[in-house]
């Protein structure tokens, strides 16, 4: 599992769990350089509980660098732990999603692909008011236009099980690449990412093995956590440098991705529309890449793929063994065979 240790690993998953929320922000920026924002706070529900709009940010190693995400919150707060040594097993009702951010930190630890990621913690997911999509109003107000600044992708780690879910980004050329490093493809209904459509990049969630969410019995066997990890980390080192682009798709009454949360967590129930029709999970957009070439366009910047032999921008053009091809040829021609 690429040198991944698991007592090493429940060290740090055995610190998540056991913060409060607020402790878990601390910690985040005092130890591990992360940025806290924080737009205020407000009473929430019928006990007048304090929530917070904040999320805590750490940039990549460059400026369009994929995005890992997850969030702080928890539904019960208990901060009672276990850990069964003989069966690699955690028990905590905190591991939704505190077993997310152990991956995060985990690859800090390491040093490895996910290391040199941005990353991103958010607040109020288990509410359905994810601060992810003030972190995405803030990206896209400090941005204005351009894409300069903006990930190339979004990887969550906020999922049960070990299959991963693509949510509304989902379309054939997405699922081969996530199946090519052994993922398995599901179905789910909400997670932070769900509320990032606006950046325009697609996104998945990676099951991390965890089960019996929301409840004292919650447990994960660490083994799968770190499989499910160690498939993350290659996803990485093969596709960072391709922008995965997303474009929401628009129905009569707007666009279809931006559901209203219907009660349900991330549970494999499908979305259905307000007249009952069941939503596709997968839809396939007509470019994938999204960046056409148009007759303003310079010549200079240009270039010929060696594959298909198209012209394409110059910085979305990639190094394949000596050659020189485009986002679209990178994909096609990589399959699970030529990875291993």
């Amino acid at each position: 599992m690429l040198n991944m240790n698991v007592e090493e690993f429940e060290l740090v998953v055995r610190e998540c769990c056991t913060l409060t929320t607020d402790d878990m922000f601390a910690q985040l920026v005092d130890v591990y350089g992360f940025t806290l924002t924080h737009h205020g706070s407000e009473q929430w529900g019928k006990k007048g509980a304090m929530i917070h709009n904040r999320y805590a940010y750490r940039p990549g190693k460059y400026a369009d660098s994929p995005l890992l995400v997850c969030h702080a919150d928890t539904v019960l707060g208990n901060l009672s732990y276990s850990y069964d040594v003989e069966r690699l097993v955690v028990t905590s009702s905190e591991l939704d999603d505190r077993l997310g951010i152990a991956c995060m930190l985990y690859s800090l630890l390491l040093g490895n692909a996910l290391s040199e990621c941005a990353m991103l913690v958010c607040d109020n997911e288990e509410i359905a008011s994810t601060t992810a999509s003030t972190f995405t109003d803030d990206t896209l107000a400090m941005n204005g236009m351009t894409e300069t600044g903006l990930p190339v992708w979004l990887m969550e780690f906020d999922r049960r099980g070990v299959d991963v879910v693509t949510y509304v980004y989902g379309n054939d050329t997405f699922h081969s690449l996530l199946e090519s490093v052994g993922f398995t493809i599901g179905e789910g209904s909400f997670s932070d990412i769900s509320s990032m459509t606006d950046l325009g990049r697609s996104g998945v969630n990676v099951g991390i093995g965890y089960h019996s969410e929301h409840s004292t019995k919650c447990h994960a066997r660490l083994s799968d956590t770190l499989l499910q990890l160690g498939r993350a980390v290659q996803f990485c080192e093969f596709y960072s440098c391709v922008t995965l682009r997303y474009t929401p798709r628009v129905q009569k009454y707007g666009k279809y991705d931006r559901f209203s949360y219907d009660g349900y967590y991330d549970d494999d129930r499908p979305l259905f529309s307000s007249t009952g029709a069941k939503l596709s999970l997968t839809p396939v957009v007509d470019d994938m890449w999204d960046n056409p070439l148009d007759i303003e366009d310079d010549v200079n910047e240009l270039e010929s793929c060696e594959c298909c032999e198209c012209l394409t921008h110059e910085q979305d053009m990639l190094d394949w063994h000596g050659c020189r091809i485009c986002e679209q040829c990178y994909c096609d021609v990589i399959s699970p065979n030529s990875l291993s």
